[in-house]
């Protein structure tokens, strides 16, 4: 079986999916700006409650235990916060926390890629990666459903893996919180793959748009349950989310979102949730 391995970004300072980004390789003016917007205290806290009770949480619970996570995030990250981080992750030796100075999430993350598929024994240089964010989380059956993905395209050059049906809160500054439910193909959550031979280790998932990554490949779209959770905040880097008509975001209330979450999510505490983040 082909290790998983997770590759999460922590309010990382650097060149990913920020649109402010885009263009830039992060002068020292951008990297600044950047640090104190995500650095800042209230952000943090409510990121450090997301990331444990919803993105590990999510991880711990999953009914096929062979997983591996790497977390990056930047050296600017102010002292405690980063021992908090290190803390935290050092509870679980399946995660691996990388802390950068690099501007870029691929170049960031190689080094570490690297090192643990040889910790864990794979010497052929390609994993199973799936891109996570640390205030998401994944329904506790996605490890064993992309393992079984896995299995069946084992003698493929590579493949794309998503599970397209997610959930979604909403917590804006200028808006009650709002419950939906989503139905979109290569959602950055969990989007998968089994990527090429690297040509020198040179690429990881992130080296490729989540929306673009299963045109390239033979993809797999598992429409079983439910495969992801996700927030949304107002100091997210997105549009924000409505109930429009035409939206690809169906609203549906706070009932309904606890009665879909109880099968594949049961370590969410949505009124912690509530509680944590509806003042954000």
């Amino acid at each position: 079986m082909r290790p998983v391995i997770g590759l999460c970004r922590f309010s990382f300072v650097g060149r990913g999916d920020w649109v402010a980004w885009r263009g830039h390789d992060g002068d020292d003016a951008l990297r600044a700006e950047t640090a104190s917007m995500l650095y800042d205290e209230a952000r943090l806290t409510r990121r450090f409650w997301t990331f444990e009770n919803l993105l590990l949480a999510s991880l711990k619970a999953q009914t096929c235990p062979d997983w591996h996570l790497i977390v990056l995030t930047s050296d600017v990250m102010p002292q405690r916060w980063l021992d908090r981080l290190r803390d935290i992750c050092a509870s679980d030796p399946r995660i691996t926390v990388e802390i950068s100075s690099l501007n870029d999430v691929n170049t960031a993350m190689l080094p570490t890629v690297a090192e643990v598929e040889k910790t864990i024994g794979n010497t052929d240089g390609r994993t199973v990666q799936f891109r996570i964010d640390d205030d998401d989380c994944l329904s506790n059956v996605y490890v064993e459903r992309l393992q079984a993905v896995t299995a069946a395209f084992s003698e493929f050059k590579a493949f794309s893996f998503t599970m397209p049906k997610g959930l979604v809160a909403t917590f804006y500054d200028d808006q009650p919180p709002q419950a939906y439910e989503l139905e979109l193909p290569f959602h950055s959550v969990g989007t998968a793959a089994l990527l090429p031979p690297r040509r020198a280790g040179d690429s990881t998932i992130f080296s490729f748009g989540h929306f673009g990554i299963g045109k390239r490949w033979h993809a797999v779209a598992d429409y079983g349950p439910p495969g992801f959770f996700a927030v949304k905040m107002t100091d997210h880097d997105s549009a924000q989310i409505t109930a429009d008509a035409g939206g690809k975001h169906a609203a549906i209330s706070w009932d309904a979102l606890e009665a879909r979450l109880a099968t594949n999510f049961p370590f969410i505490d949505l009124p912690g949730l509530r509680k944590a983040l509806a003042a954000g």
